[in-house]
């Protein structure tokens, strides 16, 4: 049976009594809430948790769905921390220049893939995790357009992974600062 009595909740968190209604980018992955939505002038309930950054199931009929926005208010939120927001990590999307089968990798321009800082991390659908040189994407890829690179950024922002991610078009200092400063504390 569909509750109606929480329509009309104050906008009060059930975590702290006082603060701001939790969002659904709050939610850590696997957390349980409510949901209380409208659909034209029908106003719904249900019992839901959140399965990927922008997916949740009803507990009651087991379907998965897309929230609309990640900035919608969430209900009665599972007893347990909220979760710290995933941290924004750079990213540049190549594709291969040459073959016939040309491949969208994603290289993280600020994570090092070995101890000594040689190789930076990247993410393919086939081979999934590596490592790249800076010397391999930079004479044999070339940047790789939005429409070329959509299906690999959902698949890095679904879960299992759930990376927020900023896309960018070159390395920057700040990326360069970010690589070193792992390298060093690795080495220490």
């Amino acid at each position: 049976m569909k509750s109606r009595c929480a329509i009309n909740a104050r906008k009060i968190s059930p975590l702290t009594g006082d603060s701001p209604m939790p969002k659904f980018r709050d939610l850590a992955i696997g957390q349980a809430f409510d949901w209380i939505g409208s659909a034209g002038n029908n106003s719904f309930f249900e019992q839901c948790r959140k399965i990927s950054t922008r997916k949740y199931v009803g507990l009651q009929n087991g379907r998965a769905y897309t929230v609309g926005t990640i900035n919608a208010e969430v209900f009665n939120v599972e007893p347990g921390a909220i979760a710290e927001p995933e941290p924004v990590t750079p990213v540049l999307f190549r594709i291969d220049r040459s073959g016939t089968n040309k491949q969208v990798t994603a290289v993280f321009p600020a994570e090092p893939a070995d101890y000594e800082g040689r190789f930076y991390s990247c993410y393919a659908h086939i081979g999934q995790h590596g490592s790249a040189s800076r010397e391999w994407w930079q004479s044999k890829t070339r940047p790789a357009t939005p429409a070329e690179y959509a299906e690999l950024k959902a698949e890095l922002e679904s879960a299992p992974y759930g990376y927020r991610l900023q896309v960018c078009r070159r390395m920057t200092a700040a990326h360069r600062a970010a690589f070193n400063a792992t390298v060093k504390a690795r080495l220490s």
